[in-house]
């Protein structure tokens, strides 16, 4: 097809060369991907060759087609024309001559270079050994002069002692030796009264001494009988506590039994209002006894009796029992009240949160099938929501991974689980930057701000493939990073900014190190910088000088 297509062959089917070099130039110029055109095709063969051959550069013998891919958006494909020129070397200029004379120049200048490599080499080898001589000498030196200084000191050492002895005799024959001995005698007997203070001082150290452990036993035996005590007041405060609950208790059910008391009280007041007995009969009369006579118990089902109505027989004789009713029950709610809280605010505030009881208990029964819907409700959008989010969450855990592993240290990426407290949810960085040490959360007070740094620009790397977005900017990530690291992260980041899938990457930075690894896809943009800055600069002063003539020039 290629040949139908007016292609003959490729630039590395034109020259022959060793294998080695050849695969260099292939390399490094891609000849295997430059092909050649029939000068004799015509113009829509070549069109078409450029537009559907896989290659990189076309040639014919006028022009140079270079197509180039885009490497964002949709990738489209542009041709680059260009006219080709004439060759300036291995021309058919060139004669045998001048190819004899390059070769005899050459044999004369690997002649010259082959003698100037042996005197190189004698002079090396003399320099040796002259070098070897200069140690040797050097170091028999260093230990004469060791020697000297040894000697030295021995002879300062002896001549001292000389002088001493000689100082010690001269002494001794000046003095008599009746008066040296009396002299010893003196110094003897300072020394002996002096081990007698001493001696003295030592006794009375031992007894203070001994008075201090006696003290000491004695407030030990204090603070002995002090934890008994404590103990025992201890139990007995738990003791009372047990009773007092228990007193607590049984006047809980006291002030239940007068609650029921008293409701008997209405209960019967009511029945003795409804079923008032007639005036004059027997079941009246014992009425008015029991409850005239203020009685300790009363029966809460009294026998009912049919209450006559107004202007029946018995009427009025009923209406003079119930002033004793209403009495008999004042004084038990008395003594119930009495006995419950003397305090009316105490007790009505009892009752109304009893009320509010009474109907927040109504309010949880109508809105608790309900709730339990809702709960289910949200159960089903958090599994939902969970089942897409978490192998989200594992491919960012395993890029996160690959990425800290390419920088000799660990690494991962966790979702933080707070059950319903929605808010707490959070991704957590875990990070392990030395061998010796376990895996923790990445924070302001453990890790370093170079550490940081590299953990946030990984994580930022890990994210890549999984993020639409047109381009991505970041700004000065590599400041605080020790230069290891940052060649690490550069390369990391240079190799994810440079694959098919990758968006395009801006970094923002005031510096960078030397000899860093770029890519064919990376672009180094210098700002304020080029030939053109000096003549900028000299505009900006004379701007300067004209709006603030005969005043500082700011440089």
């Amino acid at each position: 097809r290629t040949k139908f297509l007016g292609i003959t062959h490729t630039l590395d089917q034109c020259f022959e060369a060793e294998p080695v070099v050849k695969a260099v130039l292939c390399d490094l110029s891609q000849l295997q991907r430059t092909f050649v055109i029939d000068p004799k095709a015509p113009q829509k063969a070549v069109d078409k060759a450029v537009e559907e051959v896989n290659g990189s550069l076309f040639y014919t013998p006028a022009t140079k087609y270079a197509r180039i891919v885009s490497k964002y958006g949709t990738r489209e494909k542009t041709i680059d024309t260009s006219p080709v020129y004439d060759s300036r070397l291995f021309s058919s200029s060139s004669s045998a001559t001048d190819e004899d004379d390059l070769k005899k120049e050459i044999q004369i200048v690997t002649a010259q270079k082959a003698a100037c490599d042996d005197e190189i080499r004698q002079i090396s080898s003399q320099l040796g050994d002259k070098m070897a001589k200069m140690q040797a000498l050097t170091k028999r030196a260093n230990l004469l002069a060791a020697a000297k200084a040894n000697f030295k000191r021995d002879l300062n050492a002896m001549e001292s002692k000389l002088v001493a002895k000689r100082r010690a005799l001269e002494a001794v024959r000046s003095n008599d030796s009746a008066v040296q001995v009396e002299k010893l005698k003196k110094e003897i007997d300072l020394i002996l009264a002096k081990r007698a203070k001493a001696a003295c001082a030592h006794a009375d150290a031992v007894t203070a001494m001994c008075k201090a452990r006696a003290a000491e036993t004695a407030a030990l035996l204090t603070q002995k009988q002090a934890e008994a005590a404590h103990k025992y007041f201890k139990e007995l405060f738990k003791a009372e506590t047990e009773q007092i609950e228990f007193l607590n208790g049984e006047k809980e059910e006291l002030e239940e039994d007068v609650r029921k008391t008293r409701d008997i009280a209405r209960e019967a007041k009511r029945e003795a209002t409804n079923n008032a007995p007639i005036e004059g009969s027997e079941e009246a009369e014992a009425l008015k006894a029991k409850f005239y006579d203020m009685p300790e118990q009363i029966d809460p089902y009294p026998n009912p009796v049919e209450r006559p109505a107004a202007g029946q027989e018995g009427h009025d004789e009923w209406q003079e029992i119930l002033p004793g009713i209403d009495e008999c029950i004042r004084t038990f709610e008395e003594e119930a009240d009495a006995i419950m809280c003397p305090n009316d605010m105490v007790l009505q505030e009892f009752r109304n949160k009893q009320d509010e009881r009474n109907r927040l208990r109504a309010v949880l029964d109508e809105s608790g099938g309900s709730l339990t819907e809702k709960q289910a409700a949200i159960e089903e959008k958090k599994q939902a929501w969970l089942g897409a989010l978490r192998p989200l969450i594992d491919r960012i855990n395993e890029n996160f991974k690959t990425n800290f592993a390419s920088i000799g240290c660990a690494g991962e990426v966790k979702l933080h689980d707070a059950g319903e407290a929605f808010d707490q949810w959070e991704l957590q960085i875990w990070v392990k930057f030395r061998a010796s040490t376990d895996m923790h959360i990445l924070d302001a007070h453990r890790q370093s701000g170079g550490e940081r740094s590299v953990s946030t620009m990984l994580y930022l790397i890990s994210l890549q493939e999984l993020t639409s977005a047109p381009f991505r900017v970041v700004d000065e990530i590599n400041q605080g990073m020790d230069p290891i690291n940052e060649r690490k992260i550069f390369k990391r980041m240079t190799k994810a900014a440079s694959s098919s899938e990758a968006t395009q990457t801006f970094l923002l930075t005031p510096k960078l190190l030397n000899n860093l690894q770029y890519t064919e896809d990376c672009t180094v943009l210098c700002i304020f910088n080029g030939p053109w800055i000096a003549e900028m600069a000299k505009r900006w002063q004379e701007m300067q000088r004209a709006l603030q003539p005969g005043g500082p020039i700011t440089p």
